[in-house]
């Protein structure tokens, strides 16, 4: 006898799937937190060193190109 829970279960994961693929939901990235890390370290080299700075802009740079990059390939 085949055991209908599982069934039941893999049945709700896949329509779960299906909606999630209809409503185009973009995939988890961490370019947003990247992206919040390089403003982060922008303000702190303001008060501190320029270099934290340049490192900030390099890493605000990189985070948007790779979250538009993301979000144009889906």
């Amino acid at each position: 006898m085949e055991d209908t829970s599982m069934t039941r279960a893999a049945d709700l994961t896949h329509n779960e799937d299906d909606r999630v693929r209809e409503h185009g939901l973009p995939h988890e990235s961490l370019a947003p937190i990247t992206l919040a890390a390089g403003i982060g370290l922008v303000g702190f080299g303001v008060l501190t060193s320029p270099v934290y700075s340049i490192v900030g802009i390099g890493t605000i740079a990189w985070a948007l190109a790779t979250w538009i990059r993301e979000m144009l390939h889906e």
